[in-house]
């Protein structure tokens, strides 16, 4: 990392624990009570988002610099973060029924597409064999398999265990996420000694 690039990042370690702290609270909320609370943490993920949006926002104005750096993007991302959060915020009831089947459809979309890639696709090989540049493997066939047929029960069974485990996957994942950028909030400001 270049001496620019550590005076650009130090300034903005705070905002990283901010939002970690800020992500890691979200997931606890959920993983404690995903049911009986969806709309509470809807409305906290509208903030969550509205929040970052700033700090991306600011990040990104903090760091204009005239050599072609990519402050635009994450000016762009800070903005949609903005938008996403004030639309969650104005409809929490609506986003609250919607979101988690979204989250879901998705996954399960997600897991159909990896799945079929899986089974026909072939593994390159360095050397070719025989005129043969591809090998097809039976682990990647089953495995694709079983990621096909996960995808299918999930698009075809749009029932609340699924969607709690969209839940349950969420949180982990807000709960990782926050702890990675608490992580690096404290390696970005060791950068400044």
């Amino acid at each position: 990392m270049t001496e620019k690039e550590k005076q650009q990042m130090t300034p903005s370690w705070w905002m990283y624990l901010v939002l970690g702290i800020v992500a890691i609270f979200i997931g606890w909320f959920l993983l404690v009570s995903p049911v009986k609370t969806v709309p509470t943490l809807i409305v906290l993920l509208g903030l969550y988002w509205l929040v970052s949006g700033i700090v991306e926002v600011f990040v990104a104005l903090f760091n204009v610099t005239k050599d072609g750096s990519q402050w635009g993007w994450t000016l762009f991302g800070g903005i949609l973060g903005i938008v996403a959060g004030l639309i969650v915020l104005n409809n929490p009831l609506f986003v609250s029924v919607i979101t988690p089947l979204m989250f879901m459809y998705l996954l399960a979309f997600v897991f159909i597409i990896n799945g079929v890639i899986r089974m026909v696709a072939g593994k390159k090989r360095e050397e070719p064999v025989n005129n043969d540049k591809y090998l097809w493997s039976w682990g990647g066939f089953f495995l694709g398999l079983v990621y096909l047929l996960f995808g299918i029960v999930l698009l075809a069974s749009p029932t609340l265990l699924s969607v709690a485990s969209v839940l349950f996957a969420a949180a982990l994942l807000m709960i990782v996420s926050g702890v990675s950028l608490v992580i690096f909030s404290f390696s970005v400001k060791k950068l400044d000694s």
